[in-house]
């Protein structure tokens, strides 16, 4: 006994063998006998009392047949189309009869033959050419030859180009184009623009878009009408304190040029950010340590130059994170580097986690500028000497450095390394 499965679900009771022989009764009309029932997994014998024919079903592939008789029987009752032509197996001598009827330009210099798909070795005496190729390529070709083929295919779309040339006129009035560089309407073609001469692309590209450059300064003059608009709204946001640099904007993803009119600062930076964060002038919104070291350093050097000014550095990653740590001045002709640390690097201000991560930024800063034999000077705020969180052996404070900076860098920018050195973080007491 088994299980009998109606659409993939069992039912709630097993199947027995009189319950079987009954629905096999019922379906077949009494046309198949089927014995040996074991559950509706296994085969069962059947044979068909019509015609005899015996076979192995599954139980459940025989109740749910299709049909409502034995395989054999329902052969027989097939209805065929009866206009069907029977397969006929065709020779050689009528292959190559059909080929020289429709090719009669065509010889053929030799094969052996098995069937359609035999090769054989052919000559095209009108264009004097020797190839190998099947029958059946040859019968599915139009002209039987290649040679004649790309030659006639390129003839006739050659007596398409003043169509072309007048569906140039319509899109885009003056381009012209060279005849004998004309391949296909998908092969790199040579034209001519009145207005920035010579270029070449496909036709087809040709039709759709016109001069590549033409609609480059087009999308040039959107872009800048865009960038008034966007220029206006950061004029608006910032109440007048910052302004875009609109020659230069390519769009709001990418880097803009600003310019701040409080402090005369100029930065670049991403034009979404400034326009949505409310990222402003980071001259005007540095600590209290950054803007006169900053200020001191510009009237000795210039930025960018000289030093780097809060940068990222690309090779200044920690193993478990992709951002690029940022030195505050970086002196890119000498190795020397200022990092100023307020309070938030020695006292839990923003959270425990938040000053760990700190902590672990500079000691990742330590020792790769250790490393590059930099010389490393920190400063440290006053409001942690006050509190006396910072060992006096290693931070100092901003007029020390400021004092470092107008003896060791001269007004033309250069810097004598030897009045920083006693001063590096990294030394050994």
């Amino acid at each position: 006994m088994g299980y009998f499965i109606v659409g993939g679900n069992a039912m709630s009771h097993k199947l027995t063998e009189q319950e079987f022989n009954d629905r096999v009764f019922k379906k077949y009309y009494g046309k198949v006998k089927a014995t040996e029932f074991k559950n509706t997994r296994e085969r069962c014998n059947a044979e068909c009392l019509i015609c005899g024919y015996k076979w192995n079903p599954k139980v459940s592939n025989l109740l749910r047949a299709k049909y409502n008789e034995c395989p054999e029987c329902h052969k027989k009752h097939i209805i065929r189309p009866k206009n069907r032509k029977p397969n006929k197996r065709r020779n050689e001598k009528e292959v190559l009869q059909e080929i020289f009827d429709r090719f009669p330009y065509l010889k053929c210099l030799g094969g052996v033959f098995k069937n359609l798909q035999s090769e054989y070795d052919w000559f095209c005496e009108n264009c004097g050419s020797y190839f190998k190729k099947s029958l059946e390529n040859v019968l599915q070709t139009k002209y039987g030859c290649s040679t004649c083929a790309y030659k006639i295919c390129g003839e006739n779309q050659k007596q398409d180009l003043d169509e072309l040339q007048k569906r140039l006129d319509e899109l885009q009035p003056g381009i012209t184009y060279d005849r004998s560089s004309f391949i296909t309407m998908r092969k790199h073609a040579t034209f001519y623009c009145p207005i920035h001469g010579e270029l070449r692309t496909t036709p087809d590209n040709m039709l759709r878009y016109g001069c590549k450059y033409c609609g480059h300064e087009e999308g040039g003059r959107k872009h800048r009408s865009d960038a008034e608009e966007i220029a206006k709204r950061i004029y608006d946001i910032y109440n007048g304190t910052i302004l875009l640099d609109t020659t230069t904007f390519i769009g709001v993803i990418y880097d803009g040029d600003f310019e701040c009119t409080v402090c005369g600062h100029h930065w670049r930076n991403l034009v979404a950010s400034v326009l949505h964060n409310e990222a402003g002038c980071p001259m005007c919104s540095s600590s209290k340590l950054e803007k006169p070291i900053y200020e001191l350093l510009l009237s000795k050097m210039k930025e960018d130059e000289d030093f780097i000014y809060d940068k990222a550095l690309a090779d200044c990653k920690m193993e478990d994170s992709n951002l690029s740590l940022r030195p505050d001045f970086l002196f890119t002709k000498y190795p020397l580097v200022f990092e100023l640390d307020g309070i938030s690097h020695f006292l839990a201000t923003n959270g425990v986690a938040s000053l760990n991560r700190t902590k672990q930024r500079d000691a990742f800063k330590n020792n790769y500028f250790k490393q590059r034999n930099y010389i490393l000077i920190r400063i440290a705020s006053d409001t942690a000497f006050n509190k006396g969180v910072v060992d006096i052996n290693k931070w100092y404070t901003l007029n020390k450095l400021i004092e470092l900076i107008n003896i060791g860098i001269s007004d033309n920018g250069a810097i004598n390394l030897e009045v920083f050195r006693p001063y590096d973080f990294n030394r050994t007491i």
